[in-house]
């Protein structure tokens, strides 16, 4: 599961790239949820003005959480941005990719963090209409 974003024009404003992999990474992150899937590794893809390309990937433990998901985006794309060079295309790529949910841990626990449990938010009429494609209704 990956997306990519070439620029109509080369840039090296870091203020877009960011605003771009967050776009980016909400997107991958919403399709996992939808497919009722987790992630357990992520990769970034810079190719620069000049077509010379550059990607790193980390393992992490199995998530569909966008803040943890874009805190190793963030970080990957600060390892590889290194030249300062106008950038042309990025892209993030989710491998390692597993079904189903994980457990929420209720040590650590915090409202603003914590999706609603799935079987809650397969149940409203939001969510069908938001992710149709998937069958996978929950109901217990």
């Amino acid at each position: 599961m990956s997306t990519e974003h070439t620029s109509q024009q080369d840039t090296i404003d870091l203020n877009f790239l960011n605003a771009e992999l967050a776009r980016m990474t909400e997107k991958l992150a919403f399709q996992l949820r939808c497919d009722n899937r987790l992630t357990g590794c992520i990769s970034v893809k810079i190719r620069y003005t000049d077509f010379e390309t550059h990607n790193n990937e980390k393992s992490i433990p199995a998530t569909k959480q966008d803040h943890i998901i874009l805190k190793v985006v963030r970080e990957l794309f600060t390892k590889l941005f290194t030249r300062r060079v106008l950038v042309r295309l990025i892209g993030i790529r989710f491998t390692n990719l597993l079904p189903g949910n994980y457990q929420i841990s209720l040590r650590g626990f915090t409202r603003k963090n914590q999706p609603l449990p799935t079987n809650r938010l397969n149940q409203t009429p939001i969510r069908r209409k938001i992710c149709p494609k998937s069958s996978r209704f929950q109901f217990h």
